[in-house]
């Protein structure tokens, strides 16, 4: 004969029935002298370890899916368009992330003309020729600006631009002085 023990419930009015090595089992009995006829079997107990285990694994997992999930979507870099050549360097992005640069060829006398449009966020710009002091630098800008950089000496000048969580647009142009002959 299996040996039990009848007690209070703690989680209802009734009474519950524990036997030696099993889970606790509430009973519909109300007494407790007479304990109800539902058993629970071992294996009925290994089944129920088993569920709420697997459960627990498939809530990780899919805890861990919409976890990285997210974090994919924050961690975006570039979310726009960028076109550049020798005489223009556009971008227009609702997310920049990341530093993007183009190589501008711009003869003494010209002007590189700059049109910066700031919605959030904040950028960082340089032009520069070659391992030259940047003709220009401005970092950690919040606000719209549009600037002219006039150009002393003939070369290749790298335009730099660096995004941090920024949305707007950027346009460096190339402007070539006529000179009448």
């Amino acid at each position: 004969m299996k040996k039990h023990l009848v007690q209070p419930c703690t989680n209802s009015s009734e009474f519950c029935t524990r036997y030696l090595r099993q889970l606790h089992v509430c009973e519909a009995s109300r007494s407790t002298t007479t304990p109800s006829l539902r058993r629970r079997t071992t294996d009925a107990d290994i089944k129920h370890i088993i569920h709420h285990y697997l459960c627990k694994v498939v809530l990780v997992i899919l805890c861990s899916c919409i976890l990285a999930l997210s974090l994919t979507a924050c961690g975006a870099d570039f979310d726009g368009s960028r076109t550049g050549n020798s005489d223009e360097f556009v971008m227009d992005y609702k997310v920049l992330n990341k530093t993007d640069a183009q190589d501008l060829m711009a003869e003494k006398g010209d002007t590189i003309h700059a049109e910066i449009i700031v919605e959030g966020g904040s950028l960082s710009l340089k032009i520069q020729k070659d391992d030259e002091v940047p003709v220009y630098e401005s970092e950690d800008v919040s606000f719209s600006d549009e600037f002219d950089v006039e150009i002393e000496e003939s070369g290749t000048y790298t335009v730099s631009v660096t995004g941090e969580k920024a949305k707007g647009s950027v346009r460096f142009t190339v402007i070539t002085v006529v000179t009448e002959q």
